[in-house]
């Protein structure tokens, strides 16, 4: 894959994660669990995510934010 690919997916990467956040957040089901671990993961590949429209990054079940 090339450099530029790479950079493309990154970026891709950051502009889906806060929209999928807004669909998981406060979610009864896996889907804010499995968020959650995708975003560590991609924070450790050292991937910056902004928080959009909130204060964190993470979402939350729907019995309470875990992070």
């Amino acid at each position: 894959m090339k450099k530029k690919d790479v950079e493309w997916l990154k970026e891709a990467v950051i502009d889906l994660h806060w929209m999928a956040r807004r669909y998981v957040d406060g979610r009864k089901s896996y889907a804010p669990s499995l968020f959650n671990d995708i975003t560590s993961k991609l924070i450790s590949l050292g991937i910056k995510l902004e928080d959009v429209d909130y204060e964190t990054i993470w979402a939350r079940e729907a019995d309470g934010r875990k992070k």
